[in-house]
């Protein structure tokens, strides 16, 4: 069942448009540690980095330094940045645990979601706080000294369900040419 293609429930197969759902298993068999890695499990989604940390999603070979024309939703609200034209995969402050599944548009949608779909929509559907209660942690650690980390915490009172997440990431990041020194990159996200 899929809600992206005309925000109303149906089966993939009756979608009028080309979809790709990314499922929960396949995030975790994917082996991404974020968001921008997942999109290059789409079929013609190309994924670049801008520079060291900003990254570059795009769809049928339209390649800009800042993609445009991609709309990218979490939980069907729209987290496009007007002011620059583009989505900063990076600060979205979702963690790639809190996600259910992603619903991916491939080609135009532009009468249901806008001028900004004109190459795809990307709807990430996050998981609901009383399906998944309780506290999850999840450390990562790798090469040029990437580490990595997730806590969680999702709760049920009464009428009231809430989720709070952690996340962390920093790798030693890229060799200077010059003096051979690293760099160390290092974000952090609160949701």
């Amino acid at each position: 069942i899929v809600l992206s293609a005309s925000r109303l429930q149906q089966n993939q197969s009756d979608a009028p448009v080309a979809i790709t759902v990314i499922d929960n298993d396949m995030i975790e068999a994917s082996g991404a540690i974020n968001l921008a890695d997942l999109m290059r499990l789409v079929p013609g989604f190309q994924v670049g980095m801008v520079n060291g940390n900003i990254f570059a999603v795009t769809s049928h070979g339209a390649t800009f330094e800042f993609p445009r024309k991609l709309q990218v939703l979490i939980d069907g609200r729209s987290v496009y940045r007007p002011l620059l034209s583009n989505v900063d995969w990076v600060s979205l402050g979702i963690s790639l645990s809190d996600i259910e599944r992603i619903e991916v548009i491939r080609g135009p949608n532009v009468p249901v979601y806008g001028t900004n779909a004109f190459l795809g929509t990307v709807n990430i559907i996050t998981k609901q706080p009383f399906q998944y209660s309780g506290l999850h942690l999840e450390l990562l650690s790798g090469s040029n000294d990437s580490k990595y980390g997730v806590l969680s915490y999702s709760q049920t009172h009464s009428k009231l369900s809430y989720r709070l997440t952690l996340e962390h990431s920093e790798d030693s990041g890229f060799e200077d040419i010059n003096d051979e020194s690293n760099i160390n990159m290092s974000s952090f996200k609160g949701v």
